[in-house]
């Protein structure tokens, strides 16, 4: 929920707040606001195999004269006494949604908990700040295993998830029918099962949710995640507004983002610790303001003590009154009180003063903010001292105290009336806080209160102004509306030029660039402002010039359509960037003025990726890191370089500004908390080059953190000898296509403990070329062998690239072999699935050709722990909000004596894993592949590892002089080499290195790219002999056909 408010309401709104009860009591004024709810513009995190981020729809935020953008639209309280609320409701962008079909109304089995109205949709707001963690990809599991139990259970709404390990947690408004709801909240009370005996869909959900919670947070290594009583559910009904079949949210929407409450980063230091102190109950609260406005009426505060009463609203700044307050020395020496909607914001923001101020006199907030309240009093009128409404995203626009259900029950028979209202048009100042679908911001988009009165004279207006249109083109113009913050522009700014006379034009123009001149005293703070007059001056001038421009409505905010008839999601709604995508018109020489487009160099073009690239060729070449493979191999094939020590650092990321270097090193860079502290004293551990001398100290923005470091590769199996051959792309452009036959078990490029034992550096070693100058085209793991394209020119890489990411059909050819388990069927229908799977996926058949064809999403999830075969923490799984993904696969031959079949593949997509995916997925796992379905013997995985191991520590024994950089004199060297992994010996390495970095499984599969061909405008054909199995299976090359 949020209030809404028009210009001059929130000015006065804030006199009856603090004139009331601050003038004498506590002698100050704060209007210190914030966000309180997570439909804000909240920062996107990195999401891997998820959809793209549509930014949310910027809607109800509060306005007033001298208040900022973001708090335009938010407060439409009434009151009778000096209390208002903000809001906690998530946020509306329209990632990773999900389409719930309604479900009608169910006997509640929370009897006796709360008193309902016979209602069939009601609406739970909720939150809870607890420890999750800072890896997107793990957090993924638990946001899916959200996402999928409010789906089972028929919900829709808004959930956000905090990525942070300390200081976030979930916030969250859902809607269904009431028995749905009771399960959810059961569920997260951690008891439901016990009381849902007796309907079984409804306890399978809530159970598979549990498992995978207590999975994930036995994983991260963290207390699950549960709320302590139902008190923390705030309850309200749909209303009457809401007919029968209609949902107050149209979707499921289960987001990670940075922060559960959008604050621009303000609140980042507070931790999960630090909060759920200073509560108030409603009843206290109701009480602490009943002495507030006896000790104003009798004159002032008689224990000498002033009071400062703060309302947390949004800023649009980054850095809030609050701070301002703290640094200014406003709140010394006082007592304060914070109240919000739903009490998420000033939960953390009553910690975050109570840390700025520590000579405070005590730092208290409502518990359950303002929704409570209302639950608490909303049977006696009479005595609450909230009064008005609340803006909520959801189809009922706004919330008023009969929206709030509660236990309390109604004391004496009296009823709300939400007809007292504060928010006030913003022409007219009248009384009014009816948002319309229609009625938004021409600049910005954001809601504006017009009453009926001003809209019929703004049409008017807007009429008159387009003299050079007839009369029937008068009567269909569209109005145009200016909020708060843009109520200056109201003469000047129109999205719609066309009709407008030539002088009348020239008049915007002029009066533009004044309001542009008086933004230049602003500086960086204006910039966006002056970039927006700008666009709109640049618009007018095409206009003026005989460019026509086309007219873009200012209609319906969700669907864009000018009759559009309200009963969309309107301005609190979603797909708004998705309707207006469809309906674009693409520029043109005829339709718009050719607009100069900022043109950013590629990654790798970029100066410091350039200098980077530079620095790590220097290191290869002085380090002597870049040697032909059969350099350092054994009589076993294995082939593990000496040990090295290097300099290893990395940049501050935004996420972990603030947090202390002991923390970067233990949970980002993994290393052994016990000999941190000796490697600080060793002077191993850097910050922007100089030695640390406390491992507590705060990261900030833009530093560098450096290691020493003992670099010892892990083995891995070569040839002496690397198949590569080249090739040429003729005229198109100079450079050689080079195609390498990739050895399993050897990585493409340095990740994680390789650098020298990449294919990249071997390659470039044998074929006589620069460090760093090979770059592979497209991607092959680890584990797999075959054809690897990559080449040495710039011109090449972006041609064949581009091939290889064209969608034309037959463009792309792909060619792989395998050995599965089990002999391969030629029937599709003889394939069983596993009966329990909860997927949607189609397998197919080829009559003519034998040729099965599977169709099954793939996305990323969190490994349970007693299942990580490889040491990985992730692993790609076959789930219904994965990406599409389509491979072909066909039966060459079938080993009897051995029960597996060699079979020849296509992956049609090229989804990570894909291949390895689909054929466990129909129950035919690749030989080896340990990580999905296949199996290694026991005593083979150890005895490699006990190879590998020796390996190593041959390897290690072996060096007589380490060699170093430069800037590493010979104490720092020999530390390093004291506290690393292998001088510790076998424990040390098998504690340091994963199963598969030593070779124990699942670094050698029996999966071989065999051929490519591109045949677009150049043609392509290139492929690898034949592995030694699939000859060993007597297969002959000629046998093998494209299979798409």
């Amino acid at each position: 929920p949020r209030r809404f408010s028009r210009r001059g309401a929130a000015g006065r709104r804030y006199s009856a707040l603090l004139g009331t009860i601050g003038t004498r009591a506590t002698g100050h004024k704060t209007d210190s606001r914030a966000t309180d709810n997570c439909g804000e513009k909240t920062d996107r995190v990195e999401e891997t195999s998820r959809a793209p981020h549509d930014t949310a729809l910027r809607s109800g935020r509060a306005a007033g004269r001298g208040l900022s953008r973001a708090r335009r639209a938010k407060s439409s309280r009434v009151r009778r006494k000096p209390i208002a609320g903000a809001g906690s409701q998530p946020s509306r962008s329209h990632n990773n949604t999900l389409t719930i079909p309604t479900q009608p109304a169910v006997s509640s089995p929370l009897a006796g908990c709360l008193t309902f109205a016979t209602m069939n949709q009601f609406c739970i707001l909720f939150y809870k700040y607890h420890p999750l963690t800072d890896d997107a990809d793990i957090l993924e599991t638990y946001r899916f295993a959200t996402q999928k139990l409010c789906g089972d259970l028929f919900l829709r709404g808004r959930i956000l998830i905090g990525q942070s390990s300390d200081a976030e947690g979930i916030n969250g408004t859902l809607s269904g029918s009431k028995a749905d709801l009771d399960a959810y909240v059961k569920c997260m009370l951690g008891d439901a099962t016990d009381e849902l005996a007796d309907d079984p869909a409804r306890r399978r959900a809530v159970e598979s949710f549990r498992n995978t919670s207590g999975d994930f947070f036995r994983m991260i290594g963290v207390e699950e995640l549960v709320f302590a009583n139902a008190s923390d559910f705030k309850w309200s009904s749909a209303g009457d507004d809401i007919g029968d079949g209609e949902s107050l949210f149209p979707d499921l929407n289960v987001k990670i983002v940075k922060e559960i409450i959008s604050t621009g980063g303000v609140f980042t230091s507070i931790k999960t610790q630090d909060t759920s102190v200073g509560y108030l109950s409603p009843t206290e609260w109701h009480q602490e303001m009943k002495s507030l406005l006896k000790k104003n009426h009798e004159g002032g505060s008689s224990d000498g003590v002033e009071t400062i009463l703060i309302d947390w609203v949004q800023k649009n700044s980054k850095s809030d009154s609050a701070d301002a307050g703290a640094s200014s020395g406003l709140l010394d020496n006082k007592r304060i009180l914070t109240y919000c909607t739903g009490g998420i914001r000033c939960e953390k923001a009553s910690a975050y003063i109570r840390k700025m101020v520590p000579n405070n006199k005590g730092v208290f907030h409502l518990r359950g903010g303002i929704h409570k309240y209302i639950e608490e009093f909303n049977g006696s009128p009479d005595e609450c001292l909230f009064k008005g409404r609340n803006f909520v995203f959801d189809r009922r626009g706004g919330m008023g105290a009969s929206d709030c259900v509660s236990d309390v029950g109604n004391k004496n028979g009296a009823s709300f009336k939400d007809g007292d209202i504060i928010g006030q048009c913003q022409y007219c100042s009248n009384p009014y806080d009816v948002f319309h679908h229609d009625v938004n911001c021409t600049v910005c988009r954001e809601p504006v209160l017009a009453c009926s009165s001003c809209r019929q004279l703004i049409v008017d207006k807007h009429r008159d102004l387009r003299s050079e249109r007839s009369h029937a083109e008068q009567e269909e113009t569209r109005p145009e509306y200016h909020c708060g913050d843009h109520f200056h522009l109201k003469d000047c700014y129109y999205t719609d030029l066309s009709g407008f006379a030539k002088e009348e034009l020239e008049a915007q123009t002029v009066e533009l660039e004044k309001h542009m001149n008086n933004l230049e005293a602003l500086g960086k703070s204006g910039k966006q402002k002056r970039r927006t007059l700008r666009k709109q001056i640049e618009k007018i001038t095409a206009q003026l010039n005989g460019e026509t421009n086309p007219a873009v409505d200012s209609g319906c905010r969700h669907c864009g359509r000018m009759d559009c008839s309200g009963r969309c999601w309107g301005f609190h709604g979603l797909g708004r960037s998705a309707q207006l995508k469809e309906s674009k018109v693409k520029p043109t020489s005829e339709t718009v003025a050719v607009k100069k487009q900022r043109v950013r160099a590629s990654k790798n073009q970029r100066p410091s990726k350039k200098l980077k690239s530079r620095n790590d060729a220097a290191e290869i070449d002085m380090l002597q890191l870049c040697h032909p493979p059969a350099k350092y191999r054994n009589d076993r094939g294995l082939r593990c370089p000496p040990p090295v020590v290097r300099l290893l650092s990395s940049k501050v990321k935004g996420r972990w500004v603030g947090r202390s270097l002991q923390w970067l090193l233990t949970n980002e860079l993994s290393l052994e908390e016990d000999s941190l502290e000796e490697q600080r004293k060793a002077g191993l551990i850097r910050i922007d080059g100089k030695s640390v001398h406390d491992l507590s100290v705060a990261l900030r923005n833009m530093q560098t953190v450096d290691r020493i470091v003992h670099w010892q590769e892990p083995p891995i199996v070569v040839p002496e000898k690397l198949a590569v051959t080249r090739h040429s792309i003729g005229h198109l452009a100079s450079g050689d296509l080079f195609v390498i036959d990739k050895p399993p078990s050897v990585p493409v490029h340095p990740a994680g403990p390789y650098l020298a034992n990449t294919l990249l550096r071997m390659v470039e070693a044998q074929e006589g070329l620069a460090p760093k100058s090979l770059t592979p085209l497209h991607r092959i793991d680890r584990c797999t062998s075959g054809c690897l394209l990559g080449t040495n020119s710039a011109a090449v890489a972006g041609i064949v690239q581009g091939l290889l990411a064209s969608k034309k059909e037959g463009a792309i050819k792909k060619l792989y072999l395998a050995v599965v388990r089990g002999r391969f069927p030629c029937d599709p229908t003889t394939i069983t699935l596993p009966s329990d799977h909860e997927y949607s996926c189609a397998i197919s058949g080829r009559d003519e050709d034998n040729v099965i064809q599977v169709d099954a999403p793939i996305a990323t999830q969190l490994q349970r722990e007693e299942s990580r075969l490889c040491n990985s923490l992730m692993r790609r799984v076959i789930r219904n909000d994965g990406k599409p993904s389509q491979s072909l696969f066909k039966l060459l031959s079938y080993d009897s004596r051995n029960d597996r079949s060699l079979i020849s593949c296509c992956p049609v997509t090229g989804r990570g894993h894909q291949l390895r995916v689909h054929l466990q997925l129909i129950g035919f796992p690749i030989h080896n592949d340990v990580e999905y379905g296949g199996v290694v013997p026991d005593e083979v995985r150890r005895k490699q590892i006990a190879e590998s191991t020796q390996a190593m520590l041959s390897a290690f024994s072996s060096t007589e002089i380490v060699r170093k950089l430069e800037s590493i004199n010979g104490d720092e060297s020999s530390a390093a080499i004291r506290l690393g992994a292998v001088a510790k010996g076998a424990k040390g390495i098998h504690s340091s290195f994963s199963s598969s970095h030593l070779l124990g499984g699942g670094h050698i599969i029996d999966l071989h790219a065999f051929k490519y061909r591109i045949d677009t405008e150049i043609a392509v054909d290139v492929g690898t002999e034949l592995p030694p199995w699939a000859v060993e299976l007597g297969i002959d090359e000629t046998q093998l056909t494209w299979l798409n």
